[in-house]
């Protein structure tokens, strides 16, 4: 394993804290995803950039949270905006 850290440039600290920061961010982000199904339940029509502002997580930034919310699922579908206003009748 020496070596293999060696030939990354690496060293077994910067390894072992890189997995300490890791878990410490993946359990930050469980968490904020059990608070982003509780406000979903209660709003479901907030999108990922309103739910960012009203969580307001102080570990992850606007971009990588929307980025990591539209990865996870919660993008908003899309309503279809287009109503039919005249019926063409036929002539014969």
């Amino acid at each position: 394993m020496n070596n293999l850290y060696k030939e990354a440039g690496l060293s077994k600290q910067a390894v072992a804290q890189y997995q300490v920061r890791q878990m410490a961010f993946d359990t930050k982000v469980n968490q904020l995803i059990l608070e982003a199904d509780d406000l979903r339940e209660d709003h479901p029509g907030c999108g990922v950039e309103k739910m960012y502002y009203t969580l307001n997580p102080a570990f992850i930034g606007r971009d990588r949270f929307i980025e990591l919310m539209m990865e996870l699922g919660y993008r908003l579908k899309r309503k279809n905006n287009y109503k039919r206003t005249t019926i063409a009748s036929k002539i014969y």
